[in-house]
């Protein structure tokens, strides 16, 4: 419980005095007004491999998001977690900084960096900023640093109105009531009044309408069968769209205490089956280049139903047989050609 500085800014630490400080201390700490500082150090550093500063970076926003999620304050109409988002902010420009200048492959390249299975709260929010400022970056390659640091708080922030609900409903490791699934499906407009609560210096309020309307939409679908409001096509935003994508995507090929990943290819085989119900097909297909580079082999005679909800946890997916229909159709092609042979 006792801080004590062992090193002073900009002075340059020793592999002894490391070693030295490793075994005599439980563990070190940056302070955090030296973060930034400290970040742009690590990151700047050439011998460091992109997924330890991927790891790095997904840490630090894990933190940031604990912090929002974890507020005892529930007072509406005041600003109490404006610090928390601009922090949120500082993680997202990192992810920004980090592949703004990366090629298509070396984008894929971090994509499957950031592909890891372990069971964080909050890694998965972290993955979906990560996917959709990649997205958006391969979707249009001259988007501005706005709109990458939008959509990426968007995928960040995206299910920000979980903080309100029960803990044990959204811990809950099988099928949820309908009572319960009723409960979960209200995040989306709890986290809308919770972002038009927050007045942040370093967000605008052009950027915080996008923000607040991904968190609003995010489980709208494509066909009109999503909520909170039943929008459909172009009643939904471009990067509601998008986030959907992303939110879909990482919910099935991550790990989850009540489901093991799936592969990339599997994940995009059974997300083909919800085009043009719950996601946009022109999106998704840019989504499947997107990711091209970083595929694995997996089954692709899967599919789930089309009521299927990433935030409705079951203790294995809802799997059902797909029918390999091209096998079936080259077999008739066969027929035909020997009858009329």
């Amino acid at each position: 419980d006792k801080f004590v500085k062992i090193h002073h800014r900009f002075k340059e630490l020793s592999q002894i005095e490391i070693n030295t400080y490793v075994l005599k201390y439980h563990q070190l700490y940056v302070l955090e007004s030296q973060r930034k500082l400290y970040l742009r150090e690590v990151f700047g550093r050439e011998d460091l491999k992109d997924a330890k500063k991927t790891e790095i970076m997904k840490n630090v926003a894990i933190d940031h998001l604990k912090l929002i999620f974890n507020s005892q304050n529930e007072k509406e109409g005041e600003n109490l977690f404006e610090n928390d988002v601009m922090s949120c902010r500082d993680s997202v420009l990192e992810m920004i900084e980090f592949i703004e200048n990366k090629s298509l492959r070396q984008m894929q390249k971090v994509l499957g960096e950031v592909y890891t299975h372990d069971s964080y709260t909050y890694d998965h929010s972290v993955n979906v900023a990560f996917y959709s400022i990649i997205f958006l970056k391969f979707y249009r390659p001259h988007s501005s640093k706005e709109e990458l640091l939008t959509i990426g708080l968007s995928g960040l922030l995206h299910d920000l109105g979980k903080r309100k609900i029960s803990t044990t409903i959204l811990n809950n490791p099988g099928q949820l009531s309908d009572e319960q699934f009723n409960q979960i499906k209200k995040h989306p407009e709890y986290g809308e009044q919770l972002m038009g609560a927050c007045s942040c210096s370093g967000i605008s309020s052009k950027m915080q309408r996008a923000i607040t309307k991904v968190i609003l939409e995010h489980h709208e679908n494509v066909n009109g069968t999503g909520y909170p409001s039943g929008l459909k096509g172009d009643e939904i935003s471009l990067y509601s769209k998008m986030v959907a994508i992303t939110d879909f995507f990482d919910a099935i090929t991550s790990y989850r205490s009540y489901h093991e990943p799936l592969s990339y290819e599997s994940a995009l085989v059974l997300m083909e089956n919800s085009v043009g119900k719950k996601i946009d097909k022109k999106l998704f297909d840019n989504f499947k280049d997107c990711v091209g580079g970083v595929i694995t082999k997996g089954n692709t005679f899967l599919e789930l139903p089309d009521d299927f909800d990433p935030c409705q946890p079951t203790n294995v997916l809802p799997f059902k047989k797909r029918e390999p229909k091209y096998i079936k159709k080259d077999i008739n092609q066969n027929r035909k050609v020997k009858k009329a042979a």
